[in-house]
């Protein structure tokens, strides 16, 4: 047999390769010698090695020592930095939690901002958009005392991002507007970015000649910029919108022109909406077969990463409907149990959008009528009828949750109504009844005393104490608290905990009448500023109050910006 030369100085040379390899090995074991080497050539070699390989971590881990043995809080951060931008997902919420910290210990406003930054990408690429948000709003606090412009817009950018997927279109399209020209003349990929975002927002807004004019200058912009990638995501909004404008036939020539180019990127999340947009198109043109299969290809796609949005549950509900109508019991019950993991899933990832569609299927009757199929697949010959009944409980059980849902809105609008039409107070003094003190076996003197301070106590906002109490109020009055409460009760007409919250309320009320910026805050943040020791407490206060929630008084006042 004969052996070609390529083989035969493998075999040869194979044992000096091993030798070489090992050598370098042990040295990159060496950790002393690796802590010698300036960060400068550090960081280098740590973005020129393979992610994840033993050099790359020896590397890292190296920096990171030097940092830590020098006291150098600044490399140390940056140490933190490397790291988390070459691990997996559980280690870069703790590597972010290490950088805010070392920022914290260096008292680095630019530092500190940038590390909230960083930990709402890596919760907003966990899926958790509340996290997100949270992060990027205490990013708001430091960057009003940084100025630095990109660390600034780029928060800015990213807190819209993430209202763009809580359905908050309006907000987001004000912010990414805000961001625009900044990032037209610093940022190029952050600009073509920022344009595909807005033309996103203007559809969901029902704006499609606004958005098709941003596609059609995020494409002229691309092709200028030499960013061909980015032509493909203009082209996806732009199918998308001429869906929505009516135009079948020229949405599925663009959409089938990028879907390609979307899976070579392994996009899963476009993919799913172009196939989504792409079904609806046939569909709307009576195509139905091959609707039938690309709504398949965005369950596939649902299967294997787990991705949804709220409008492409839409994908499902046709799917059940042609199950239903082609009297498939099995796919009935594939696609209820569907159905009931989008669920759980939109509902875990908070989508503000999924809570306000209106949903075909609500996932509680879904439940039910799974059951009844289940009954109809042992018990064939009873099929059609638990179907029918199933789907009576359906539609019945969903026109009973419209008309309360009507009722309640109907409600909260007049009640929104109200607290608007009030006339800004000077200070938050509840009513006074009318003066007796005949049944309170309490002095007149002490009765009057009382009175003037609890005046004082309002006018001063002296209130604004998540650990005030009766008895401590009743010392600093010098008065009996069992008298302080009598006293309340008479010339409040309230307790005293629902005297000290409903003065917290009405509080926080004015403010956010007057100051757009609290519109942005949190539940959490928002008790905070009040100072409710919890944010249950809080928001059963403002509801008990105003007779509204927080989160429609919010949404209504931004409706109204």
């Amino acid at each position: 047999m004969k052996i070609s030369v390529q083989i035969l100085l493998y075999i040869l040379l194979w044992p000096l390769h091993f030798v070489t390899a090992s050598a370098q090995t042990q040295g990159l074991n060496n950790l002393d010698s690796l802590v010698s080497i300036d960060y400068a050539t550090l960081a280098h070699k740590i973005k020129l090695s393979s992610k994840g390989s033993i050099s790359q971590q020896a590397y890292l881990k190296a920096y990171l020592m030097k940092a830590r043995a020098e006291k150098n809080d600044t490399e140390e951060f940056y140490a933190y930095k490397y790291y988390l931008h070459r691990t997996d997902h559980v280690q870069k919420i703790r590597f972010s939690d290490s950088m805010l910290m070392v920022a914290k210990r260096i008292q680095d406003s630019s530092l500190i901002a940038s590390s909230y930054l960083t930990r709402g990408i890596v919760h907003y690429g966990a899926k958790d958009h509340t996290a997100a948000l949270n992060n990027y709003l205490k990013a708001t606090e430091y960057l009003t005392l940084d100025k630095t412009p990109y660390l600034y817009y780029k928060n800015q950018y990213l807190i819209a991002q993430v209202k763009y997927y809580l359905g908050y279109y309006m907000e987001a399209l004000s912010l990414l507007k805000e961001c625009l020209p900044y990032f037209k003349h610093h940022k190029e990929r952050a600009y073509l970015n920022t344009l595909h975002q807005i033309s996103l927002c203007q559809n969901r807004m029902g704006n499609y000649g606004d958005c098709s004019e941003t596609n059609k200058v995020g494409l002229e912009a691309s092709r200028r910029l030499g960013m061909a990638t980015m032509e493909i995501y203009f082209k996806l909004s732009e199918g998308v919108n001429q869906y929505y404008r009516d135009n079948y036939h020229n949405a599925l020539t663009l959409l089938n022109e990028v879907l390609p180019g979307i899976a070579k990127r392994d996009d899963f999340a476009n993919s799913a909406i172009g196939y989504f947009y792409r079904g609806k198109s046939y569909l709307a043109l009576g195509i139905k077969d091959k609707a039938m299969d690309d709504f398949k290809t965005v369950d596939e796609n649902f299967n294997a990463h787990h991705y949804i949005r709220a409008d492409l549950r839409e994908s499902f509900e046709i799917l059940l409907k042609q199950a239903i109508s082609s009297d498939d019991t099995e796919q009935q019950l594939y696609y209820i149990d569907q159905l009931e993991r989008l669920d759980s899933v939109l509902n875990q990832h908070n989508y503000y959008l999924y809570k306000k569609i209106f949903k075909e299927y609500d996932t509680k009757v879904l439940e039910r009528t799974k059951s009844n199929l289940e009954i109809q697949l042992r018990k064939e010959h009873k099929r059609r009828g638990y179907l029918t009944a199933g789907l009576g409980i359906v539609f019945s059980l969903l026109g009973l949750f419209v008309v309360r849902h009507l009722k309640i809105r109907k409600r909260y609008e007049e009640q929104f109504k109200k607290l608007m039409d009030e006339e800004p107070k000077e200070s938050v003094v509840s009513p006074v009844a009318p003066l007796s003190y005949s049944d309170l076996n309490i002095s007149e003197d002490v009765v009057s005393t009382v009175i003037k301070q609890l005046k004082t106590f309002e006018e001063k906002q002296q209130f604004l104490d998540e650990n005030l109490s009766v008895s401590k109020l009743a010392a600093q009055f010098d008065v009996n608290s069992k008298y302080l409460s009598k006293i309340i009760a008479r010339f409040r007409g309230k307790s005293f905990a629902n005297y000290i919250n409903d003065l917290k309320i009405d509080f926080i009320v004015a403010r956010l009448k007057k100051e757009p910026i609290l519109r942005k805050y949190t539940n959490a943040a928002l008790a905070k500023e009040a100072c409710f020791s919890t944010t249950q407490r809080f928001t059963r206060a403002f509801k008990s109050k105003t007779g509204i929630s927080t989160s429609y008084f919010l949404e209504e006042l931004k409706r109204g910006l």
